[in-house]
């Protein structure tokens, strides 16, 4: 089990960013946060510009406190806009969840008495899921309007587009000549067509890549 208890973690060094100012923290890790906690002292250094506020549960209660964006460097992993509380703190820097989730590394260095072998507590494991599910959502979301624009999509899409017209453009045309008889038989002659092809499609034989 994890502690949640922050000041039982060692603390780790952040790099942090703002525009072209960068400062290097030395943060604690708290697996009970869900937000990343960044001081006054700090964001005035960086000259953060407060893009809200939220309310935060504290030991004195709820307090209302402002949030901003900054970017992240962790050894050899940055995090880009990265949303964060700005507030009083006895601490530069606390990375919770958010960080964790995106940078598991940071919990093996901050505990060291843990390994990547140690059960998780739940709420670490879920922030994990949930940026990794996330993660390929955005991805998979890229790749479709990848294929929308310039992939297979596209392709089938014109050809698809310049087949229906053509169809359409006959059916007008011998509903015309021969009226609804024309139309009927048309159309008769085209669901045989397509049903041909779809039987010919399903007795095709799977395709195995390596």
């Amino acid at each position: 089990m994890v502690p949640t208890d922050p000041s039982r973690s060692q603390t780790v060094q952040f790099m942090v960013h703002s525009g072209e100012l960068q400062l290097t923290l030395q943060g604690i890790v708290d697996t009970g946060a869900t937000h990343s906690y960044l001081s006054k002292r700090v964001a005035e250094a960086l000259n953060l510009t407060p893009v809200g506020t939220t309310r935060v549960q504290s030991v004195g209660g709820i307090t209302e406190v402002s949030q901003s964006f900054i970017d992240i460097t962790y050894k050899e992993s940055k995090i880009s806009q990265l949303l964060v509380v700005i507030g009083d703190a006895p601490f530069d820097f606390l990375a919770g969840l958010d960080v964790i989730a995106r940078l598991p590394s940071v919990l093996f260095d901050a505990f060291p008495n843990i390994s990547e072998a140690t059960p998780l507590p739940a709420n670490v494991v879920k922030g994990i899921f949930e940026d990794t599910f996330q993660r390929y959502e955005q991805k998979r979301s890229g790749d479709y309007i990848r294929d929308v624009l310039f992939g297979d999509l596209f392709v089938g899409g014109v050809i698809g587009g310049i087949l229906s017209y053509l169809l359409i453009t006959l059916g007008s045309f011998l509903f015309g000549l021969a009226g609804f008889a024309g139309a009927i038989a048309y159309v008769i002659v085209l669901m045989i067509v397509f049903s041909w092809v779809l039987v010919r499609r399903s007795r095709r034989p799977p395709r195995i890549t390596s």
